[in-house]
């Protein structure tokens, strides 16, 4: 009986664990596909600037932050760069370049990722690792 016991209780863990092969989202190398193929230049914090395409923020063609108490989204389209400065707690502290010459302050999810692809590989980078954003 107690074999019998030892037997069906490895049976249901295998189970168990072999249902969890499917849990982790996206295959490794793999990039969220966006509607239009954005392209930006990406600076990280060690100075190494990788071009990308197909550029997104998780998996969005929009920034969202908070300003004071409110959340924000800016779509890329109306920006030139981003420039990151110091991590806050959970935010990183960035000043959004507008088209239009002028600067917005914004704090970003400093665990956000930005997606890409690079022509060699895919891309991709937690918000606080990231110093400039430039949209060319």
């Amino acid at each position: 009986m107690r074999k019998f016991r030892l037997v069906l209780g490895l049976m249901a863990l295998s189970v168990l664990l072999l249902g969890m092969g499917g849990q982790g989202g996206s295959p490794a190398g793999s990039i969220p596909q966006t509607d239009e193929d954005i392209q930006a230049r990406v600076t990280d914090r060690a100075g190494v600037m990788t071009e990308v395409g197909r550029f997104s923020m998780d998996g969005n063609l929009f920034f969202e932050g908070t300003r004071g108490n409110a959340k924000l989204t800016v779509s890329f389209h109306n920006l030139t760069a981003v420039d990151f400065t110091e991590v806050q707690g959970e935010d990183v502290a960035t000043t959004l370049r507008m088209k239009s010459g002028s600067s917005l302050p914004l704090n970003l999810r400093k665990r956000a990722i930005f997606y890409g692809n690079t022509g060699f590989g895919s891309y991709q980078i937690r918000a606080y690792d990231v110093m400039r954003i430039e949209f060319p």
